[in-house]
């Protein structure tokens, strides 16, 4: 497969990207274009060299404070614009950056496009749960919904969970704040009914927030304000736990019966490197956005996930 890499929107800067690509190279088949600044780029291939790679320079950056739109106009020449102009273009399968959320959002829709019938693309967010991830969607891209957008979302959202992270039949609930199909506003009140009579939906009910650990739940849908809410609710609350299970398990009675190792792999679960990236669903290629913060290990398991996406052809899928 053929990545393009935004490798001026890393707050780690472009050394992590390219030694996630050198390290995913060791067992997997890439082709590496890298955009942004040609000498920082050589001075890391040097130290992580990537085979059948080569740069395209930019020199430009959109900054997380940018109005994404303006910023698009504006700066032409930067990295996240170059790639997915190239993207559009076909000079490659996917476009990784782990840049503004808002230009890369803006600029797949107006540079790259959104797939036929999509209203709105969307940004799914795997939560870590008890039968694997459970995917948002939509995670905060889209703060204002109708029902038929909520039914495009739990598509995606399932083809997605489907591809990505092979699960078979996805198990689909809508957000709300209350089990029954009369719960709700408007909007989920209608987008209940969406769900219920789509017959290419596995759709199996309204779940409160509460429930989302102890039912089977793959798919969860709603609408970007309500999900991003619920997102940043669970990351406090596992930050929070985490520091309280830590200092419980300072002691050495804790840390000799091997507490320590299982605190390490319950941490890892709740890692985002973990997952590395994940797509904005509804555009008409492939556009991966990564953490801001992501380290070599987060691009070398987005790499996994968009291998996942390219060979499963999920663009193809809703």
């Amino acid at each position: 497969m053929h990545i393009l890499f935004d490798c001026l929107g890393s707050d780690l800067g472009v050394e992590a990207i390219v030694e996630g690509a050198h390290n995913f190279q060791k067992n997997h088949p890439l082709r590496a274009t890298f955009v942004g600044k040609k000498e920082d780029i050589e001075k890391a291939l040097e130290k992580f060299p990537v085979e059948n790679s080569d740069i395209y320079p930019a020199d430009e950056v959109i900054l997380n404070t940018e109005e994404p739109t303006r910023a698009l106009r504006k700066k032409k020449n930067s990295s996240l614009v170059r790639s997915l102009t190239m993207l559009k273009e076909g000079k490659g399968d996917a476009v990784l950056s782990a840049g503004s959320t808002g230009a890369l959002l803006a600029g797949g829709l107006f540079i790259v496009g959104r797939k036929e019938g999509i209203k709105r693309a969307c940004l799914p967010a795997p939560i870590p749960g008890p039968h694997g991830p459970i995917c948002l969607v939509d995670a905060g891209a889209n703060v204002d919904c109708s029902p038929e957008i909520l039914e495009s979302f739990a598509q995606m959202g399932q083809a997605y969970v489907e591809n990505v992270f092979d699960k078979k039949d996805p198990k689909v609930y809508l957000l709300n704040i209350g089990s029954e199909p009369g719960k709700g506003n408007q909007q989920t009140k209608e987008s209940f009914k969406f769900l219920e009579e789509n017959e290419a939906v596995n759709f199996l009910g309204n779940l409160e927030s509460r429930d989302l650990f102890s039912k089977e739940v793959d798919v969860l849908v709603a609408d970007g304000f309500a999900g991003n809410i619920l997102l940043k609710t669970l990351e406090g609350m596992a930050a929070y736990l985490f520091g309280l299970i830590k200092d419980q398990m300072t002691s050495t009675q804790a840390l000799s019966s091997g507490g320590g190792g299982n605190l390490k792999a319950l941490k890892k679960a709740f890692d985002y490197e973990e997952v590395g990236a994940v797509p904005l669903l509804g555009l008409e290629k492939l556009v991966f956005k990564a953490h801001g913060s992501s380290g070599a290990r987060a691009f070398e398991q987005a790499l996994v996930q968009i291998e996942k996406a390219v060979d499963h052809q999920l663009i193809d899928k809703f």
